[in-house]
């Protein structure tokens, strides 16, 4: 269970990496995001190799495999990777692709990856981790969403008016599939 607590734990410096953000620190933002990320993969393997690796049920990585490639997908290439992680600036409202499907899709595909690790292996601890984390996960864009954003991305309350906050729709799918590429 140390894994799944560190995993929560991981979470904080990516508030820290959202006040420094704020306040427009500058190069200190992304040492934060990095330890915050960082720390959840390290948890992910944490929970995965604990008393030997094992999985019950292969089939279940190819799907967890594209949640995680769609994460890494809306968080490292769906917005500019140098303003929203490296640099303190304010950045335009991304609202094409799949955040036409939500504002925060990052979080739909975490717990999609979490929840098709958890089918691959099995574990209690990997449930446990799956439900704490995303809910981690929810709280800390629900705080950005608040808070952050606003101040930070230009058009946001418009983005907000037209896009879900989590759970798209289907009007947003189709937004998103026709907005893709």
């Amino acid at each position: 269970m140390i894994w799944v607590i560190g995993g929560c734990a991981a979470f904080l410096p990516l508030y820290v990496f959202d006040l420094l953000k704020m306040r427009r620190s500058g190069g200190k933002t992304g040492l934060f995001f990095a330890l915050g990320y960082g720390g959840i993969f390290v948890c992910t393997m944490g929970v995965l190799f604990q008393n030997g690796f094992m999985l019950k049920q292969w089939g279940w990585l190819l799907p967890g495999g594209a949640a995680f490639l769609m994460m890494t997908g809306a968080l490292f290439f769906a917005l500019p990777f140098s303003k929203t992680y490296v640099k303190a600036e304010t950045n335009q409202v991304v609202d094409v692709g799949l955040y036409a499907l939500c504002r925060h899709p990052g979080v739909l595909f975490f717990a999609l990856m979490y929840f098709f690790l958890w089918l691959a292996c099995g574990r209690v601890t990997m449930l446990v981790a799956m439900f704490l984390w995303t809910a981690m996960d929810v709280l800390h864009v629900w705080v950005q969403d608040r808070w952050l954003f606003p101040k930070t991305l230009e058009g946001y309350g418009q983005y907000q008016q037209t896009t879900p906050f989590l759970i798209p729709t289907a009007a947003s799918f189709r937004r998103c599939l026709k907005t893709l590429g």
